[in-house]
């Protein structure tokens, strides 16, 4: 049964493979998300098959490998979908850009927590005999863990994206409601793709939240998010590497001396789409401390803190506006006529 499906995920696994490298007449969009997704069957196959080497010697249940393959199918049937999409259908690329991201995103999920987590705990379960593989398991784990410290988000603000359509009154309201004295955590909520994310890079690089200086700090808080890696990455932010806290409640008072030690400087914390899972995180990160802000992005609501900011969709203009700027970039706006505009809106 083991070797069946060996066979069965290396075919798959180079089935895949072969399908992304030769898509090389895609747009540029498509193209760069299948350079990643190239990169990163490349990196994490032969970790895996290390992995199942070592499952068999630790008679690991074969449901972690059916599973992967699943993934991998999914992903050779989206990379098919993606050459036979035309060079003239705009929507469709953006469509399976976006569904190639999805899909890098849940391999390195699925090979980050789930694999490790069941390896790991397997390992302790069977002590005897696991010596002699030692040396091989920690190169494993030590490779899966260096490939997610490189994907994590530095606390830096990102770029703005080139174009921004809708957001001047949000953006006013927003620094109104943030600069008011009493506000300590301020939530924006709304539905997923309202641009909540593109209103907070907005906020941090207007000139009149410049008054935090050096001190606003942008970190992404994903499920897999942990309270002492989002206190690790701020450490580090500040050039303080290799700091090591065995409780989250360390973590937390180390955090709030280092903002004390800070003297007047004030400082703006920027916990970007936060799950509804995570709102502990947003509590443990309050500290009474003047001039120190939290802003929320989230597509939940969380009661516990009053001030929350809603925000909506697009109306129908700025929505078209945006529309043609990603559509039509070369063209402009000016260029593009409505019956054109419907015709992509349709497909």
């Amino acid at each position: 049964m083991a070797v069946v499906i060996d066979t069965a995920l290396k075919l798959v696994f180079d089935e895949i493979l072969k399908l992304v490298v030769t898509q090389t007449m895609q747009s540029d969009k498509i193209k760069t998300q299948l350079k990643r997704l190239e990169t990163t069957l490349k990196r994490i196959e032969p970790i895996f098959f290390e992995g199942r080497r070592l499952s068999k010697v630790l008679d690991r249940p074969e449901e972690e490998t059916t599973m992967f393959i699943f993934h991998l199918e999914k992903g050779k049937e989206l990379v098919v979908n993606c050459s036979r999409i035309k060079f003239w259908n705009v929507f469709q690329k953006i469509v399976y850009s976006n569904k190639l991201i999805r899909l890098n995103n849940e391999l390195l999920w699925f090979f980050q927590i789930e694999l490790e987590g069941n390896m790991m705990s397997t390992s302790m379960r069977s002590l005897i005999g696991i010596y002699d593989l030692s040396a091989k398991l920690d190169k494993v784990l030590s490779a899966v863990t260096t490939h997610a410290l490189a994907n994590r988000h530095l606390c830096r603000v990102p770029r703005l994206p080139e174009h921004i359509v809708g957001f001047n009154v949000h953006l006013q309201e927003l620094k109104r409601r943030l600069l008011n004295y009493d506000t300590e955590v301020l939530v924006v909520s709304g539905p997923g793709g309202c641009g909540k994310t593109t209103l907070a890079k907005m906020l941090c690089h207007d000139n009149e939240i410049k008054v935090f200086g050096e001190n606003i700090l942008y970190v992404t808080v994903s499920r897999q998010s942990s309270f002492k890696i989002i206190i690790n990455n701020i450490f580090e932010h500040y050039g303080k590497n290799h700091c090591e806290f065995q409780t989250d409640e360390e973590a937390r008072n180390q955090l709030e001396n280092l903002i004390n030690g800070m003297g007047p400087n004030n400082m703006l914390l920027v916990l970007d789409d936060v799950w509804a899972e995570s709102e502990s995180i947003i509590q443990d990160l309050m500290f009474q401390t003047p001039g120190y802000k939290v802003l929320v992005t989230s597509r939940f609501l969380f009661p516990r803190f009053t001030s929350t900011y809603v925000l909506g969709l697009l109306n129908d203009e700025d929505a078209r506006t945006l529309l043609c700027n990603f559509a039509f970039p070369c063209d402009g706006i000016r260029n593009v006529t409505d019956d054109l505009v419907n015709k992509v809106e349709i497909v």
